[in-house]
């Protein structure tokens, strides 16, 4: 482990990935002990909750307790149906979860490390990155999956996930100068999903994470570092929260055989 006076800084980009987010956790944690000092961090989706919550928080096991503990039953709770006018749930519910739970009324300003929040602005059509104002409403904005919950509202614009246009956003990073960026992307998939149900549910899951795949995809170079995770091919369950154990394994995996190459390259 690095000594104290040598730690090296490092920026985090978090993708999009629903329960896949899990294995951000182990990740962090053992980039932590192995000296690095995380002085930013952006987020899509998922990546947006964790990585808010890391910056707001300096740490993630007391989201990770909460989110463990938790059951099937717990998340079900959360579902509030909003079929079919607009989305399948309203999402009120989650915002009231999120707010009472993790973020309250706490803002950017707030926060230990500067973070950046991508969501999708539909009315000028383009990619935004939230960095001042509540941090509950630049969430609710990222993790806005179009279909399952309705576009958020923050003054004139509508907002949904930012992994439709930024799964993974880097980019935000390099353009504020961050000489070191690890990039951790959930979208990848170990194998092809040969026969797709057919349904609602999983042709919306499928379809957009197809598209997030193929976006999120990047190559490392010398100022960023990525991470790409490959998971199962099972969109039925991605929102299926109290799965986590599988999840947690693969980003174990994943950082375990990084490790020593994420060391190299922030030596070059």
């Amino acid at each position: 482990m690095m000594e104290e006076k040598k730690k090296k800084e490092i920026a985090l980009a978090l993708s999009c990935g629903a329960v896949r987010g899990y294995a951000f956790f182990p990740i962090i944690d053992r980039l932590e002990k192995e000296g690095l000092r995380i002085s930013a961090v952006s987020g899509s989706s998922i990546g947006a909750l964790v990585g808010a919550y890391y910056a707001l928080h300096g740490e993630l096991n007391s989201l990770l307790k909460i989110a463990t503990s938790m059951t099937r039953t717990d998340y079900l709770k959360m579902l509030d149906p909003n079929f079919p006018h607009k989305s399948l749930i309203k999402g009120e519910k989650v915002r009231q979860f999120l707010e009472e739970n993790f973020f309250g009324q706490q803002t950017f300003d707030q926060t230990k490390i500067p973070l950046f929040i991508c969501a999708v602005d539909l009315t000028n059509k383009k990619a935004v990155y939230f960095q001042e104002g509540p941090i509950i409403e630049a969430v609710m904005a990222s993790i806005s999956f179009p279909g399952i919950v309705p576009p958020y509202r923050q003054g004139n614009s509508l907002f949904v996930d930012g992994g439709v246009l930024d799964p993974v956003p880097v980019q935000i990073l390099v353009d504020n100068n961050y000489d070191k960026i690890i990039g951790v992307n959930l979208m990848g998939c170990q194998a092809e999903i040969k026969k797709p149900e057919p349904g609602l549910w999983p042709t919306i899951i499928t379809s957009f994470y197809l598209m997030m795949e193929k976006l999120a995809w990047r190559e490392s170079s010398s100022q960023i570092y990525m991470i790409n995770l490959k998971f199962k091919p099972d969109p039925t369950t991605m929102l299926s929260f109290h799965y986590w154990e599988e999840n947690y394994q693969l980003g174990q995996q994943a950082i375990e055989k990084h490790l020593e190459s994420i060391k190299k390259w922030l030596r070059e």
